[in-house]
């Protein structure tokens, strides 16, 4: 295990060893001094191990110079100078410096990050330090005083990170004898505040360094503000150093380095300050862990064509003239169709059909962390939906028919429905971030159709046949729910991220992904319980049935299938059945499978003679 300090100026090397040395002593681990290059040519990767005290001359530098002019910092506890903690010199330079840069310190099996704050310092530091996997200590050096380690205070006002940087002091101030000092700031609740604050802190101090209790001094301030309360105890007291515990989405950080007088801050008076963040969670490592897989394994985006697909997206995702035409057309295009039992109408109504587009939009804005366009595309899918609906009754109450076949397919989802959505979403979002797969998404609107089943639903209630339209919106609310996580997962992997660091995705963006799979999940049980699955009838029953049929001339054009609903019979017959064939029918099955329904769907077949050809005169 190594302690990485990352520096960018060669006059921090020495503070920064000081306070590196001690903490490599504390964790046992030996110095890896990462010197990071952000540079727009060719990728550079040098290294060298500080054994001999001495540096190659192609490598040499002033950091390098800085490196060895420290060595004396880095003699072990014993006192046996020749028993020094080893340090290692990386050099890197990349035009992309801090996915590089974690790359190193992952496969440097680094403990711990140390990353050097001073004036001047490059703006990557800070993503540098929320993205590191490992406990990570950003640290300011005092600008001037000594480098004598005595006392060390840590507020403890709660927090993810304030044990762990508790902790973290305790053991740093064991290597070098020093003293710890844990800050509690307690408002001005009355009289017993200060005794109510002591009780805070020493439960905190026993939870997060119980080995180090006697080294810790425990301080109770009473004030109404935390940072005026951290101000006045570093002004009023002796210290040279000062750990804070990051906090969420790192506001404290960015106040207390904003806000901190400039005569504590700028280390007028020898102190100097960090800002600890403890090792991302296991969870968050992971997730790292597959897009970086996915990086190396699906080719990625570039800016450019990442910056035109979100902008492709967002503008096709409003709710608009356009968007309100072409809903209006493909509705009114799908009910026909199905009205006419015509596959090829339904089919040319799913080309139009633009749901499609907002639902990628929604998967999009899950993976980038953007809230407008979520809002506007979840309103173009509500709207839309409740606009192909409504036309859909309308169309309805002109059809004084029967439910088609085309609007029977559409009422009895299965669970294979599911992996159509899917594969949908996953096929639709990456042709949209391809331009050259763009003839895909023909294809994809037809496998994953939108429209019909809205329009269905629509037309079925108009006709009051409920489980029909409880059917088609079943599918309608597979097809979104599956698209907008298919569509993520695609965006995701080819390269689509948003600017949150790891571990603190935005609240709403883990709400949305819950919310969705629960729902595929509940949509999935739905399905296989009340649609699904089918199976064939036992062949015994199946003959049984198909001489009763027989001797009426008739004959099933498809074996029967059992379902969740009952059982489905499709006949050929020269007529339509009477009434003593449907009872026969329904008692083979009764006896079979007890009070199941039975479905029977007939088509009339029938045979002309040839018609004699006309005597030639």
């Amino acid at each position: 295990m190594t302690t990485a300090v990352v520096v960018t100026d060669h006059a921090l090397v020495r503070p920064l060893l000081t306070w590196a040395a001690r903490v490599a002593r504390a964790l046992d681990t030996d110095i890896t001094v990462v010197h990071p290059i952000e540079r727009p040519g060719d990728r550079e990767r040098v290294s060298h191990a500080f054994e001999e005290g001495n540096a190659p001359d192609e490598i040499d530098s002033p950091m390098v110079k800085a490196i060895e002019d420290s060595s004396d910092l880095l003699i072990r506890p014993d006192g046996d100078k020749t028993a020094k903690i080893p340090v290692r010199y990386e050099r890197i330079g990349d035009p992309d410096i801090v996915p590089t840069l974690l790359d190193v310190l992952r496969s440097a099996s680094t403990r711990i990050v140390i990353i050097g704050r001073g004036k001047g310092s490059p703006a990557w530091l800070a993503p540098l330090f929320e993205r590191a996997e490992s406990d990570t200590l950003l640290l300011r050096p005092a600008s001037e005083g000594s480098d004598e380690c005595r006392r060390i205070l840590v507020p403890t006002a709660g927090g993810l990170h304030t044990r762990p940087a508790l902790r973290l002091a305790c053991e740093i101030a064991a290597s070098c004898d020093a003293e710890v000092e844990a800050l509690y700031i307690e408002p001005p609740i009355g009289t017993d505040a200060e005794r109510v604050g002591r009780r805070i802190l020493d439960d905190a101090i026993r939870r997060a360094a119980p080995e180090h209790i006697e080294r810790v001094r425990p301080r109770v301030k009473v004030s109404a503000d935390v940072r005026e309360g951290i101000v006045s105890t570093l002004e009023s007291g002796d210290y040279d150093l000062v750990i804070l515990g990051d906090s969420s989405q790192g506001r404290f950080r960015r106040r207390f380095f904003g806000s901190v007088p400039t005569s504590v801050l700028e280390g007028t008076d020898g102190l100097a300050a960090a800002v600890f963040r403890r090792g991302l969670p296991l969870t968050t490592r992971l997730e790292a862990w597959v897009a970086r897989r996915f990086r190396q394994a699906v080719p990625q985006l570039d800016r450019e064509s990442r910056l035109a697909l979100v902008e492709k997206i967002q503008a096709n995702s409003l709710f608009n003239f356009d968007f309100v035409a072409l809903v209006c057309l493909s509705t009114l295009i799908a009910a026909l169709g199905l009205m006419q039992d015509s596959a090829a109408v339904v089919i040319g109504a799913m080309l139009v059909a633009p749901l499609m587009t907002p639902l990628i939009g929604c998967g999009m804005a899950l993976v980038h962390g953007n809230l407008v366009l979520i809002r506007n595309a979840t309103r173009s899918v509500l709207l839309g939906f409740l606009l192909a609906f409504v036309l859909g009754v309308a169309m309805g109450l002109v059809h004084d028919d029967d439910p088609t076949p085309q609007m029977l397919a559409r009422g009895t989802p299965s669970w294979l429905d599911i992996g159509v959505a899917l594969a949908s979403g996953i096929a639709a979002a990456y042709a949209t971030a391809r331009p050259r797969l763009a003839g895909a998404l023909a294809g994809v609107a037809i496998a994953a159709a939108l429209v019909p089943p809205i329009a269905t639903a629509g037309i079925a209630t108009a006709l009051m046949e409920w489980p029909l339209a409880a059917g088609a919106l079943t599918l309608f609310a597979v097809n979104i729910v599956n698209i907008v996580l298919g569509a993520a997962f695609s965006l995701y992997a080819v390269g689509l991220r948003g600017d949150t660091p790891p571990g603190r995705r935005q609240v709403w963006i883990q709400h949305a992904i819950a919310t969705l799979i629960v729902l595929a999940a509940l949509l999935a049980t739905a399905l296989t319980v009340r649609f699904g699955p089918t199976v064939k009838l036992p062949a015994p029953t199946v003959a049984e049935l198909e001489e009763i049929l027989d001797r009426r001339g008739a004959r099933l054009s498809t074996p029967p299938i059992r379902d969740a609903k009952g059982v489905r019979l499709t006949l050929e017959a020269p007529a339509l059945p009477d009434r003593e064939l449907l009872r026969s029918l329904e008692r083979v099955v009764h006896a079979e499978i007890p009070g199941a329904g039975v479905r029977i769907e007939s088509s009339v077949v029938a045979e002309f003679p040839p018609v004699p050809a006309a005597p030639q005169k």
